[in-house]
């Protein structure tokens, strides 16, 4: 890992925490601050960095194909949280969630710096040829475990402040009683069809610039 990438990394994984910071402060319910997909994601992107930086800073070099998977994930997972929050969420967070800050410190850095300095980082740092084809679809496990814990978090008696109630889901194009289960496997498989795309966009990109680094003999 060369300097310049050890020090990015170290970057991103301050201004990640930075947002973690401002999200503890910010929160009435750690548990339930947390339990939100941009949380999740944000901090495990902040340790991961964190880590990276860290071991390339030691002259460390990790040459692991699970670790690779999981930046590839977590970069697929914020790129995401970014377009779903900025297209879908964004627009109805007033009428949502009254009390949140739109456009604030936190909501900039959770939302917007963290997944766009993420990709920025694999687009310059990763070594190039190392996403396979199948990569996409190990991604996607990224929001099924999601849903996998939202559903044992309400089944546990876990609740979502949303419009002064107390609502079983964190977001409301998965809550069933209020918009119907068509609605919500609508949405749903529109978010992983996003996720998958994009994914397999990662997959020809990282091909791509393969091809150019790497270009074959005569």
């Amino acid at each position: 890992m060369t300097k310049a990438s050890w020090r990015f990394k170290g970057f991103v994984a301050v201004v990640g925490g930075l947002g973690m910071v401002l999200t503890i402060a910010n929160s009435f319910n750690l548990l339930e601050s947390f339990s939100y997909f941009t949380t999740q994601m944000n901090a495990l992107a902040t340790v991961l960095f964190a880590c990276l930086a860290w071991f390339g800073m030691r002259g460390v070099t990790i040459d692991c194909r699970v670790l690779t998977v999981f930046k590839g994930a977590m970069t697929l997972a914020l790129l995401v949280t970014m377009l779903v929050y900025h297209l879908v969420l964004r627009p109805v967070l007033s009428e949502l969630y009254v009390d949140y800050a739109v456009w604030g410190v936190q909501d900039l850095i959770v939302h917007y710096a963290m997944p766009l300095l993420v990709l920025l980082d694999w687009g310059l740092f990763d070594v190039r040829g190392t996403v396979r084809r199948t990569d996409p679809l190990w991604f996607l496990l990224v929001p099924l475990t999601y849903v996998l814990y939202v559903i044992v978090y309400g089944a546990l008696g876990g609740r979502f402040a949303t419009q002064d109630i107390m609502a079983r889901v964190p977001y409301f194009f998965l809550d069933v009683e209020t918009y119907g289960l068509g609605t919500v496997v609508f949405w749903s498989a529109l978010v992983l069809l996003v996720f998958f795309l994009l994914g397999v966009a990662l997959y020809w990109f990282d091909r791509g610039m393969d091809r150019r680094s790497n270009p074959p003999g005569p």
